[in-house]
C-alpha cells in the first residue's frame, strides 16, 4: 500500500514543484536516495540529520533502506496545489528539479546505497560542521581571539566561509603551517564569526566582507567567535552576540614566530599611543604582542596594560631612559600631528608636483587621516575632486560628525550610514535613524525630539553616550531606565548630567556598562543603586552637589563589587568619615582612587580612616581642602605621617597653607 501511494505521488519526468512544505535546519542535509522497488529503479529525497549522514559516510547504513528511520520525507505542492512526496523514476534527477532543490535547500547529496558513494551535486553551499563538532548546548563558548600579523601580507591559515542558506560566516582551519598559532589564539574549526576588529559582520554580504577585510589588512586581526551550539542557542532565543557579554573569554593575543619562543629584550622599551583612552604609555618589550624584529614606528599592534589587551600605536623605540626623555616631546594632539605629516608631504614641491604626490599616497594613509576630520568638512574638502578620492570616501566607514548650525543637511545622505560618532551641538531637528551604524552619541545641546530618539530601536549599536548640557538639567527617568536595564546591549560608557532620587526609577541589571559618570546631591544612595544595577562596572565618576541632608542607604548584605576605579569630587561639600566608609564598604576591590573634597578633621586622620578598607589600592590621587585653623593643626610631622599610611601616599604634598586651611594634593 505504501509503495502504491509513493508511486502515485512521485514527480512527473519534467514537472517542477510549486512550493516546498518541508523545512530544513542547518543541522540537516538533503540526500537523494536511489532504490530498487520490485525491479524498478527509483529515487527519493529525504532531509537527513548530519550525524546520520556521517554514519552513511562510514558505511554504517545497511540495505534495505528504512526511510522513516533516516529522516524526514520531502513534501511539496504541485501545480494543482496537491500535496506530494518528492521522488521519481530512474537513476537521475531531472534538471528542473535540480534547480528547484538548489533554490530551496542549497545543496543535496546523491547516494548509491549499495556502494555508499556520496558526491556533491550542487556548489551553492558547503559543510558547516564535521563529525567532531559538539551540537549539544551546555554553556556559552564565546571567545575574543586576537592574532597579530608580523607583516601586512602574512596569511593566517584560516578561511572565512559563508553559509548562504542561513546567513552566517564560519571558520575553517586550512593550513598546517599555522596550526600552533591558531590553537594558541583560541580559534576552533567551524567557529561562527560574529565580528572582526569590533565590527559586526553577520549582516554583511560576501562582497562587503571582502572589502572590509582588505581595509583591515595592515591591522591585527581580532575575531569574536563562538561554537555552533552557542550560536544556535543565541539565535533561537533572539539574543544578541557581542564582545561585552560577561561570558566572553578574552584570549591572550598571539603572533607568529619561527622560533619556539619569541625573542624579547629587557632593555627595549616602547612609547605607545592608546586611542581608547587617548593616553601615552611607556611599555617594555614583554607587553607588546609582536616580534621585536618586525616592530616599526607607527605600527598598530596589541599591548597589555593593567592585565587588559588594548590596541595601540608605536610612537618611539629605545631604552627606558630614552623613552622617558622622549615622552615629554610626544604630542597628545594626534589630529594635528597627522595633519602636519600630511602637509609636509604635499608642500615639498610646486603645485603640480604636489598634486601628483597626493594622488600617489597609499590608501591607508588617506583612511588614517580621514578618521580625524569631521565628516561634513571631509566631504566639503575632498568630495568631487577625483574618482579615486570619491571611492575612498565611499568605503571609509569610521566617520565622526559634529552636527551644528553650519552642517549641510543636503550632504548627510552621502555619509550618514558610515557615521560611528555623532556630536550634537545644535537644537535643530535631526533624524537619528539615518545613522544606522552609530556607536557614540554626545549631546552639547538638545531638544525634546533628540531625547525621544535615544532608544534601542533607533540606535541599537550604541556603545558610548554622553550628555554635556546645562548644570540644572536633570536626566529624565525614561532615559535612565533604558540605560540601566540593559536595553542597549552594547552600551559601555555613559556620561550623564544630574541624577536625583526623585527621577531615579527602579533599575534592573545592565551587564555591559563599564564606566558611568554623573553628578548628584545624594552620592551614596545613587552610587549604591548603580553598583547594584551594573555588576561589571569598572569606573564610577561622581560629582557631589550641595545638599541639605546627605542620606545614607539602609543596611544590606555585604557587597563585593568589582569596581576598580572611583572618582569622587566636589568643590565645597563636606564628606564625613561615615560617608566615605559607606562608599568603600561596597567597593573593596578599588585599585585607583581620586578624591577631591573638603574635610573638617586633620587630613591624616581622614585618610587613615578609610585606607585600611582598600586592600588592593595601587594608585591614589587627591585634592583635599583641610578646613582647620592654624591653632588646631597637627605638627610638622604631618607629611611624614601621611606617607607612612600607604605607599601610594608618597606623592602627596601640602601645596597651600594659610590661617584658615591647608590644601593637600598629589604632585
Amino acid at each position: 500500500m505504501c509503495v502504491l501511494f509513493f508511486q502515485t505521488s512521485i514527480i512527473r519526468s519534467e514537472a517542477k514543484p510549486k512550493a516546498k512544505l518541508t523545512d530544513q535546519t542547518w543541522r540537516e542535509v538533503l540526500v537523494v536516495f536511489p532504490w530498487l522497488n520490485k525491479g524498478v529503479i527509483m529515487w527519493r529525497a529525504l532531509i537527513v540529520p548530519i550525524h546520520i549522514y556521517v554514519q552513511m559516510k562510514k558505511n554504517q547504513i545497511k540495505y534495505p533502506i528504512q526511510f522513516d528511520q533516516l529522516g524526514k520525507t520531502v513534501e511539496y505542492l504541485d501545480e494543482n496545489n496537491v500535496k506530494k512526496i518528492l521522488g521519481g523514476w530512474g537513476k537521475r534527477v531531472n534538471r528542473k528539479v535540480k534547480e528547484w532543490l538548489a533554490e530551496n535547500y542549497g545543496m543535496f547529496f546523491f547516494s548509491k546505497i549499495d556502494i555508499i558513494r556520496i558526491y556533491l551535486q550542487s556548489r551553492l553551499d558547503i559543510h558547516t560542521i564535521d563529525e567532531n563538532t559538539n551540537l549539544t548546548y551546555e554553556h556559552d563558548d564565546i571567545r575574543l581571539c586576537t592574532i597579530q600579523r608580523l607583516t601586512s601580507d602574512q596569511r593566517l591559515g584560516t578561511v572565512m566561509l559563508q553559509n548562504r542558506n542561513y546567513q552566517f560566516y564560519f571558520i575553517q582551519l586550512c593550513s598546517n603551517q599555522y596550526t600552533d598559532l591558531l590553537n594558541r589564539s583560541g580559534l576552533k574549526n567551524f567557529d561562527r564569526i560574529i565580528s572582526i576588529n569590533g565590527v559586526n559582520i553577520e549582516q554583511k554580504t560576501l562582497l562587503e566582507l571582502i572589502r572590509f577585510v582588505r581595509q583591515q589588512q595592515h591591522l591585527p586581526v581580532q575575531l569574536l567567535v563562538c561554537s555552533p551550539s552557542t550560536y544556535e542557542h543565541y539565535k533561537l532565543n533572539h539574543s544578541p552576540l557581542h564582545e561585552h557579554l560577561p561570558t566572553v573569554q578574552r584570549c591572550k593575543p598571539v603572533f607568529y614566530t619561527k622560533s619556539s619562543s619569541p625573542i624579547t629584550s629587557d632593555k627595549l622599551y616602547y612609547i605607545v599611543y592608546v586611542p581608547e583612552n587617548e593616553s601615552i604609555v611607556i611599555l617594555p618589550q614583554s607587553a607588546i604582542f609582536k616580534a621585536p624584529e618586525y616592530i616599526c614606528v607607527d605600527d598598530i599592534c596589541f599591548v597589555e596594560i593593567n592585565e587588559q589587551y588594548q590596541r595601540a600605536q608605536i610612537l618611539f623605540i629605545g631604552t627606558k631612559n630614552d623613552c622617558e626623555e622622549e615622552e615629554m616631546k610626544v604630542t597628545f594632539d594626534k589630529n594635528h600631528d597627522l595633519k602636519s605629516k600630511f602637509l609636509s608631504i604635499t608642500q615639498c614641491s610646486n603645485q603640480k608636483d604636489a598634486k601628483w604626490d597626493i594622488e600617489k599616497l597609499p590608501n591607508e594613509l588617506f583612511c588614517h587621516v580621514f578618521q580625524y576630520i569631521d565628516a561634513s568638512n571631509l566631504y566639503n574638502i575632498f568630495w568631487g575632486l577625483n574618482i579615486h578620492l570619491n571611492n575612498l570616501l565611499q568605503v571609509h566607514k569610521n566617520l565622526c560628525l559634529n552636527f551644528n548650525e553650519k552642517t549641510d543637511l543636503s550632504m548627510t545622505y552621502l555619509y550618514a550610514s558610515r557615521i560611528i560618532s555623532l556630536i550634537i551641538d545644535t537644537s535643530t531637528r535631526i533624524d537619528f535613524s539615518q545613522f544606522t551604524n552609530l556607536r557614540a552619541l554626545t549631546l552639547y545641546k538638545r531638544n525634546n525630539e533628540h531625547l525621544d530618539q535615544i532608544q534601542p530601536s533607533i540606535i541599537p549599536n550604541l556603545t558610548h553616550l554622553a550628555f554635556f548640557l546645562e548644570v540644572n538639567f536633570v536626566m529624565p527617568s525614561e532615559i535612565l531606565v533604558k540605560i540601566f536595564t540593559g536595553q542597549f546591549p552594547l552600551l559601555r560608557c555613559v556620561n550623564l548630567c544630574q541624577v536625583n532620587m526623585l527621577t531615579l526609577p527602579p533599575l534592573s541589571t545592565s551587564y555591559s556598562l563599564e564606566m558611568v559618570s554623573l553628578f548628584t546631591d545624594q552620592p551614596v544612595v545613587i552610587a549604591s543603586t548603580i553598583l547594584t544595577a551594573c555588576p561589571n562596572l569598572r569606573h564610577l565618576r561622581l560629582l557631589v552637589l550641595p545638599s541639605s541632608q546627605m542620606i545614607l542607604p539602609k543596611p544590606k548584605a555585604e557587597s563585593n563589587h568589582l569596581l576598580q576605579r572611583l572618582t569622587l569630587w566636589t568643590d565645597n561639600v563636606y564628606l564625613t568619615m561615615n560617608i566615605i566608609e559607606t562608599f568603600f564598604e561596597h567597593t573593596p576591590n578599588l585599585q585607583h582612587l581620586y578624591l577631591q573634597c573638603v574635610c573638617n578633621i586633620p587630613f591624616v586622620q581622614f585618610a587613615a580612616g578609610f585606607v585600611k578598607q582598600l586592600r588592593k589600592l595601587s594608585k591614589f590621587e587627591c585634592y583635599i581642602n583641610e578646613l582647620i585653623g592654624k591653632d588646631k593643626r597637627e605638627g610638622d610631622r604631618m607629611a611624614t605621617d601621611i606617607h607612612r599610611l600607604h605607599p601610594t601616599f608618597n606623592d602627596i604634598l601640602c601645596v597651600h597653607e594659610d590661617e584658615t586651611c591647608r590644601i593637600f594634593a598629589t604632585k
